[in-house]
């Protein structure tokens, strides 16, 4: 009864997160952005791990900065770029094409917004395939001759990267075959898992 009086309470909170997946041709878009009741990001390290070992009254973790503040450093990011820009496009066309040469190209297939490598946010990304049923027959063991009935196998289980909540998430990964997808958005360090959404 305890779990199931778990399970009706984290029904009845709001939605921190608005998670949405899309099968097109062979890959999976997943988008997601923070609602209004998302928590202020104070990404902590693992509860499991900042407990043990450690002083009491210490705190582990990095504190994200304002929705505002985020902004304007985007701004701030963006009027740099145009000056660099503009003092590229006045630079000798020697000069230019070696920038060119030396930018780094990019070889993942994946188009992001708004993710990072795995392990470097306070939220990741994960990617869970599954075959919701399968008859297998028992050839052996203290089971065998009997036919067996399993449900939700769970055939890869893969994180995509890292997201800090701040900015709308925009996804695309590779999905080949037919089999259900599940994606789950998770605190850092085996935390709570504040989105999960599922595409058959």
């Amino acid at each position: 009864m305890e779990v199931m009086d778990t399970i009706a309470t984290q029904r009845e909170r709001m939605a921190e997160v608005e998670l949405e997946l899309v099968r097109n041709d062979g890959a999976l878009e997943i988008r997601a952005e923070p609602t209004e009741n998302a928590a202020p990001q104070i990404a902590m390290a693992s509860r499991r791990s900042a407990i043990s070992g450690m002083a009491t009254n210490s705190v582990v973790g990095t504190l994200s900065m304002s929705r505002r503040a985020q902004a304007d450093r985007a701004e701030s990011a963006d009027d740099t770029a145009g000056e660099v820009a503009a003092d590229a496009a006045g630079a000798a066309p020697e000069s230019a094409a070696s920038a060119a040469a030396a930018a780094p190209q990019s070889e993942t297939p994946r188009a992001s917004t708004g993710i990072t490598r795995a392990g470097t946010g306070p939220f990741l990304l994960q990617l869970i395939r599954y075959r919701p049923v399968e008859t297998v027959d028992i050839h052996a063991g203290e089971n065998a001759g009997r036919t067996m009935r399993y449900a939700n196998i769970v055939t890869s289980w893969e994180p995509l990267g890292s997201w800090d909540m701040m900015t709308p998430l925009r996804f695309t990964v590779d999905l080949p075959g037919d089999e259900p997808a599940v994606v789950i958005i998770q605190e850092a360090g085996q935390g709570e898992i504040v989105a999960a959404a599922r595409l058959r």
